[in-house]
């Protein structure tokens, strides 16, 4: 669905200059010069840092995040909350998350970067004994994407483009040979694996057609036969989607028969669906399933806050998560072997930080404290959901835009405001970390 939210920052303070001045070609009227302390200070705030969360070690004893502390994000393992980042990877080009296969025996994780930011992605493996990083993928201007694992963790599957430059074909590799990729799928287009099914026989996957129209498939990795879930001429847009224990069914969010992005459980003998989430008027718009496939997080966008609930797959019977910060939420992931979720949280007063929480006992633990440039996170502002009215109605009533309010600290009387509008059409203001907001709110 379409969002309309907006933020509006009001600011402390504003000196509106009248001096006029020449730079080169550029004119400047009743802009005032900027101090060199306001420069300096505004880089303390650019400089915030944010970590986020890649995945769990094999072992469950530890995690690996992605921050920066140069030029670029790189990969960090970190071994117990709050504990030392330790930096393994130290290249130029930002990395594209780590990936560690379900199988503890592997001492070792995937990974993807490009060169000189030219977009064209390979995929590597990175050996934490030795310390050495070696290319998998074909090495040539193609675009390459992180593996989706077998449950055993010995196969994986991975996308690239090298067969014409073009297409996005399904290829698999083993452990064993992880360099060997054999084709499994080429039918033109895009197209992402989701979830191997609990025997690592069938994989679901999903072909993309826009951000409004998506189809999803059975693949059997035997016979290459192919078969679509839930066959229809509408046009759904599907969010991928987890098999369940039996494998008797799928799990996934689709937007059919409503405007929102909703979940439903599928009966692969019947086609028949279960809504489970069409009492929520909301968009679910992050899902993951532990490794035993009997719990599923899965997280709404309520008028841009998330939102994490916990569903008991074989009821399909779900609860709110109580004691989360408000904020979004990303990069969930299950601990190996513990009723233990870890996440990414970043809210307006952090810039992102690694958490997870004991889904029993709802202990939060937070793993991961970013640096914050010097200051004070207790002076940043909060994101405060309001709503106006705007000039039509619906059923007889004014409609009702959302928008996000940033108040300065101790403000008093008149003070000027910025109108920050998303574009179009699917854009959404949501209360993330933004450096320069906090900056215009407090400087």
């Amino acid at each position: 669905m379409k969002k309309f939210v907006v933020a509006l920052i009001l600011l402390p303070n504003l000196l509106l200059g009248q001096q006029e001045k020449e730079i080169g070609n550029l004119l400047t009227e009743g802009v005032p010069d900027i101090p060199q302390a306001l420069a300096e200070r505004m880089n303390q705030y650019q400089n915030t840092r944010a970590a986020s969360f890649s995945g769990w070690l094999p072992d469950g004893k530890g995690i690996l995040i992605a921050t920066r502390f140069g030029d670029t994000p790189q990969l960090h393992l970190v071994e117990m909350p709050g504990g030392a980042r330790k930096q393994i990877t130290f290249f130029k080009e930002p990395i594209g998350g780590g990936s560690f296969s379900p199988d503890p025996k592997y001492k070792g994780f995937m990974f993807t970067k490009d060169v000189g930011g030219n977009e064209f992605r390979q995929l590597y493996w990175f050996d934490l004994i030795t310390g050495k990083y070696d290319l998998l993928s074909d090495g040539g201007r193609t675009q390459n994407t992180m593996p989706s694992w077998s449950n055993k963790g010995d196969q994986f599957i991975y996308v690239s483009t090298r067969r014409n430059l073009k297409d996005f074909d399904l290829y698999t590799s083993s452990m064993a040979n992880p360099k060997e990729a054999k084709i499994i799928l080429q039918q033109g287009g895009s197209w992402s694996p989701v979830d191997w099914s609990p025997d690592d026989k069938k994989v679901i996957v999903q072909n993309n057609i826009s951000a409004n129209h998506s189809y999803l498939h059975v693949l059997d990795l035997a016979t290459a036969k192919l078969e679509q879930v839930n066959p229809s001429s509408e046009e759904i847009a599907y969010s991928g989607g987890v098999w369940s224990g039996d494998s008797k069914g799928i799990f996934l969010v689709n937007d059919e028969g409503t405007e929102f992005q909703t979940l439903k459980y599928y009966d692969v003998a019947t086609r028949k669906f279960t809504d489970i989430t069409k009492s929520i008027p909301w968009d679910v718009d992050n899902y993951t399933i532990s490794r035993n496939r009997g719990t599923i997080i899965f997280v709404t966008n309520e008028n841009g806050i998330d939102k994490m609930y916990q569903l008991n797959t074989l009821t399909k019977k779900y609860t709110a998560v109580s004691g989360i910060p408000e904020g979004l939420i990303g990069g969930m992931d299950f601990h190996p072997t513990k009723n233990e979720l870890a996440f990414t949280i970043s809210t307006p007063q952090s810039p992102g930080d690694v958490y997870s929480i004991d889904l029993g006992t709802n202990k939060l633990t937070r793993w991961t404290y970013s640096e914050i440039g010097g200051l004070d996170p207790s002076t940043f502002p909060k994101a405060e959901l309001i709503e106006y009215e705007t000039f039509d109605q619906v059923i007889g009533k004014p409609r009702k835009i959302p928008a996000f309010i940033y108040r300065p600290k101790n403000a008093t009387g008149k003070i000027p405001v910025v109108i920050n509008i998303h574009g179009g059409p699917e854009g959404q203001s949501r209360p993330s970390f933004s450096s320069f907001t906090t900056f215009l709110v407090n400087e």
